[in-house]
């Protein structure tokens, strides 16, 4: 397929082009009178000369522009018209300023037209190259009818709105998302236009916000948030191309912090301070202290969890609780974090008691029958709960001043304890609430025990082979294929 022509215009308005390509390929030429307003402009002043008037009509000018300078529109050529003397002006071909443009026929049959800032020929050469590749691969959309970045997101926490308003969402999920856009993407790219983004600007952003402080993992957050804001205006043709989704693949999966937690010690201490109440702590917050660090350490229910759980679920007389359910900070009730999340969990005997001492002296009757609830009845703060776990942590002589045990380090205590009294691994994911078991062993597996029993282990696997062994052990020649075993 031919390529447009290039064609310059000069001359006194004689610029008629004759297409030597397809209407839907873009072509370019040098602006000049042909532009439609200022061939009124040049009508209307040939009219005046024939009637006498003798006075030239003036150039427009923008509304508040001041007097006495010219408005050359973007798209328009620097010119100069006929004057009231009947002088003509000089022919395009001796105007080297005159701007080049590119007009090209989008996939809507429109007709349309780009300069390029410079108003150079190699530039418009630039354009016509783009819009030729955008509209074969079927990706272009017309700079007027291109929206900034901050639109695309003020459009996208719309449609998340709406996503709350029918609970398909959480509302700490619509928090995180604005703030990430508020905090990050707006403040570095709003204003600009989203389908001029290339991947070396996403990349550079991405680099910025690590050089600010970040944390790897905030800062794929915020870029995952932008991909998200990015498939959205794919899906609803204001992008054709989203480069933060290329930027995602290019960006390897951040690895899990590792989290400190107890030993066996560290987690006896703990919970013998939590069967009392410390100091200045009533004996309803002590028994919430009690429950919660129980439910946890042994059970390995995570925090919302263990706010949401509810009168019917939980079975005291056979020992088991029925996770159903996940109260947020926002006091909004969910299903658990992921699907395996639903799931049934032993109880110790001692937990039970303590959760049935809990149910008889301080349960609050409420609508959605949550255990665990403030004496007003209201949630419970997660703020106040973990700064008394943290006074909790000092009193049982936890808190050295290192990194600080969060309470989530409970569950993964309880994972790792399971695992070392050789439970199955696939109970553990089961009892966890973990799709698979790689999740378990990556990020929850623990070395808990004493650095001896590795090397006891050791030196028992190896008395063990010695005892079997009559001499020494024969290894098979180089070379020799396996006996096969089945009949």
């Amino acid at each position: 397929m031919a390529l447009a022509s290039v064609e310059q215009c000069g001359g006194e308005g004689n610029i008629d082009p004759i297409y030597s390509s397809p209407r839907h390929r873009p072509r370019f030429y040098r602006s000049g009178v042909r532009d439609p307003p200022d061939q009124r402009h040049a009508q209307r002043a040939a009219q005046r000369r024939l009637r006498g008037v003798t006075t030239p009509l003036p150039l427009a000018k923008p509304r508040g522009a001041l007097s006495g300078t010219d408005h050359r529109p973007a798209t328009q050529s620097r010119r100069t018209l006929e004057t009231h003397d009947g002088e003509h002006p000089k022919a395009q071909s001796e105007r080297p300023d005159s701007p080049w443009v590119c007009e090209y026929t989008d996939a809507a049959g429109r007709r349309r037209r780009k300069t390029p800032k410079t108003g150079l020929k190699k530039d418009a050469d630039a354009i016509r190259s783009r819009v030729e590749s955008e509209l074969e691969q079927g990706q272009h959309i017309p700079h007027s009818e291109a929206v900034t970045v901050a639109a695309l997101c003020d459009a996208f926490l719309k449609f998340q709105d709406q996503r709350l308003a029918e609970r398909e969402i959480s509302t700490n999920r619509r928090r995180v998302m604005k703030q990430a856009i508020d905090g990050q993407v707006l403040r570095a790219l709003g204003n600009r236009l989203a389908i001029s983004l290339s991947l070396a600007e996403v990349e550079g952003w991405y680099g910025a916000m690590i050089r600010g402080g970040l944390s790897p993992a905030t800062a794929r957050g915020c870029l995952l948030v932008a991909k998200m804001a990015g498939d959205f205006g794919v899906k609803r043709q204001m992008l054709k191309l989203n480069v933060f989704a290329e930027a995602m693949r290019e960006r390897k999966a951040v690895p899990p912090r590792k989290v400190r937690t107890f030993d066996l010690d560290e987690a006896r201490r703990l919970l013998r301070a939590a069967d009392s109440p410390g100091f200045r702590c009533s004996r309803r917050n002590g028994a919430l202290m009690q429950c919660a660090v129980n439910l946890a350490a042994l059970c390995g229910l995570r925090w919302g969890e263990i706010m949401g759980l509810t009168i019917p679920n939980v079975d005291l007389d056979s020992g088991f609780i029925r996770v159903r359910h996940s109260l947020n900070r926002d006091d909004e009730l969910k299903g658990p974090k992921t699907a395996a999340g639903v799931r049934d969990v032993p109880v110790p005997a001692n937990v039970a008691l303590m959760l049935s001492d809990w149910i008889n002296r301080h349960y609050r009757p409420n609508e959605r029958k949550l255990i665990f609830r403030a004496s007003d009845g209201d949630a419970i703060e997660h703020g106040s709960f973990m700064a008394s776990y943290r006074r909790l942590l000092r009193r049982a002589g936890v808190a050295d001043g290192k990194e600080p045990m969060r309470f989530h380090a409970l569950r993964h205590f309880a994972a790792s304890l399971v695992i070392d009294l050789g439970f199955p691994l696939t109970e553990v994911a089961d009892l966890l609430g973990h799709e698979t078991f790689d999740m378990t062993l990556q990020v929850y597996a623990h070395s808990i025990v004493s650095r001896h029993r590795p090397r006891d282990l050791m030196q028992a696997m190896a008395a063990h082979l010695s005892s079997h062994a009559d001499g020494p052990v024969a290894l098979p020649p180089p070379g020799a294929k396996k006996r096969d075993k089945t009949p």
